[in-house]
């Protein structure tokens, strides 16, 4: 039970520092883009963070978000997972099931 207790314990600590990593993310993403020319003080800051979380409950524009960056995810190349599978070796297997085999 001990091994199942520290197992959970380090799944959640990988969570909350993925969790953690997030706001990093934005963080050099927003310095990337040098909106500090048209953001003047925090106060526009604000607004824009608000702008943003008004967009946020439209479904249409997380929807657009998440399409490009799965188009991004995948430029990149699978990293992680197991490797998609090639459509004719996965067609060519289930024709081989299908047919009878000698008897």
């Amino acid at each position: 039970m001990t091994t199942y207790a520290n197992a959970v314990v380090q799944r959640e600590s990988e969570l909350e520092t993925a969790r953690s990593a997030l706001a990093g993310d934005v963080a050099a993403a927003v310095a990337r883009k040098h909106w500090e020319e048209f953001l003047r003080d925090r106060h526009d800051v604000e607004q824009f963070v608000e702008h943003i979380e008004l967009l946020r409950r439209d479904d249409a524009f997380i929807a657009a978000i998440r399409a490009a960056a799965d188009r991004a995810r995948e430029a990149q190349g699978r990293t992680r997972g197991r490797p998609r599978k090639n459509q004719t070796q996965t067609n060519a297997a289930k024709l081989a099931k299908s047919e009878p085999g000698p008897r």
